[in-house]
């Protein structure tokens, strides 16, 4: 089984720097276009589906490429982005990462997902990825910046945190 990784399109959110865990964003004009793009990339794939977070920059993307390619389409939750809680809609800017990524009291209260959730989420997909789809060959699984870099993670587990560019091809032979 060959997984093809990418990163929903340029939401408004992204646009105007914030922060949108679980909330739905819709895709710009930008994004929109660099759906297409990826759409012509991957079209001289045959996929067996598309399995796309249910978060809307993700849905929208996901709906493009499936048009283009004509392969079957399934949301699934557990590739959303990780939840900000009370922090989603706010500005990026002067954010301390390396607090947020803590587990503490204060960003429990804030209803922050913990690294260690997000990770679980994203390797419970991967398990049951081959025994919902044994026979797929080539899965397109669109999702958001943090849940492809635990997918990273889990591959190799020394991955630092990097940026996930729109228009990237993640490829993964299971």
């Amino acid at each position: 089984m060959k997984l093809y990784l990418v990163r929903h399109g340029e939401t408004q959110n992204n646009q105007q720097n914030l922060l949108t865990g679980w909330l739905n964003s819709p895709l710009t004009g930008t994004g929109i276009q660099q759906s297409e793009i990826l759409a012509d990339k991957l079209s001289s794939v045959k996929f067996d589906l598309i399995l796309s977070s249910d978060l809307q920059g993700a849905k929208e993307t996901a709906m493009i490429i499936s048009n283009k390619i004509g392969a079957l389409l399934l949301f699934e939750p557990l590739l959303r982005e990780r939840g900000l809680g009370k922090l989603e809609n706010q500005t990026k800017e002067n954010r301390d990462w390396a607090q947020l990524n803590i587990e503490n009291e204060e960003n429990l209260t804030l209803g922050i997902e913990s690294l260690a959730s997000i990770h679980e989420r994203a390797k419970i997909f991967l398990e049951k990825l081959p025994q919902l789809f044994p026979s797929a060959q080539n899965i397109l699984i669109v999702s958001h910046n943090g849940m492809i870099n635990q997918f990273q993670k889990i591959w190799e587990p020394t991955h630092e945190f990097t940026p996930f560019e729109f228009l990237t091809i993640l490829e993964k032979n299971l």
